[in-house]
Parts: structure tokens; sequence; C-alpha cells
């Protein structure tokens, strides 16, 4: 008995430990996928690409992230895709990003220099969360710091 199964004292697979032999990858073909490619002629949301194939937004997710490491698809924005083979320009991936509703308050008050304290009132928030979002938006290059306490969008 060795190596087969105690009980019925099979012979040895031969197929290795168990697992599929990654040295020739089956070529199958993905329902899901071609479901996919066939509603991606156009920008939709995860949201209408889950609908549309009648699965859940974190399996489309998932699906689109593997299509994309495959440069089948491209994101347009936060949560929308569509065919590589539609998008011509398609935009750099990490310049795409989600809305902020802070930041985007912090910005539009931020029209003319402001100090920290002024945001604070202005917005509703904490110190802290003025001073990170100030922090990443300026990262970004979205505004500066002019004085010691002011702040400002760039171009303003």
């Amino acid at each position: 008995m060795d190596g087969g199964n105690l009980l019925f004292d099979l012979p040895q697979s031969t197929r290795g430990n168990g697992k599929h032999s990654r040295a020739f990858p089956a070529q199958r073909r993905s329902v899901v996928r071609e479901k996919l490619m066939v509603l991606l002629t156009e920008p939709r949301t995860v949201k209408e690409i889950a609908v549309g194939a009648n699965r859940t937004a974190s399996n489309i997710t998932g699906h689109l992230r593997a299509m994309r490491r495959k440069n089948l698809v491209v994101r347009l924005s936060w949560g929308v895709w569509v065919r590589r083979d539609k998008c011509a320009n398609a935009p750099d991936y990490a310049s795409i990003r989600r809305n902020n509703p802070a930041q985007e308050r912090l910005l539009a008050h931020l029209r003319e220099p402001k100090s920290l304290t002024d945001l604070m009132q202005l917005t509703g928030l904490r110190g802290d969360n003025v001073m990170q979002s100030l922090r990443k938006m300026a990262k970004r290059g979205e505004i500066e710091q002019r004085q010691d306490d002011l702040f400002a969008a760039v171009g303003e």
C-alpha cells in the first residue's frame, strides 16, 4: 500500500499532489467573461453590469479585475468599466480615485486662501480630519499651503 487509499487500496493518482497541473493550463470557456464582454460594449457601472449578468457586485468586481490583468477591460473612473477595444485613450489607473465628499467640500471653500480654523468652521469637520484631507490634496497637487496657516486651491 504505497500511498494508495487505505480503505480500498487504490493505486496512486498520476495527477500529482491532488491539484491540477499548472504546466498546461486548461483554456476553458468562461461564460461569465463572455457575458461581461457583451455588456461592456459601452461604459457601465459595476452595479449595472451585476444586474445585467444576474450576479453580485463583488463577484463582478472580481471578474473585472481579473479581466483587467488580462488587458481585456479598462476602468474609466471609480466603478465604471468598458472593453479595452472600445476605449482608445484609457486613463491612468493610478489617477482614478473614489469621490471624497469631505475633500470636495474643502476644495469648494479654497477658491480663496483660508486658514485651518476657517475651514473647520465652514465645513463642520474636526481639525484632524481637515488636516488629513488637506495633506492628501496637497500631495496630489490640488492645493498648496501659502503661508503658515493659509491653504488655497492651486491656480487660485
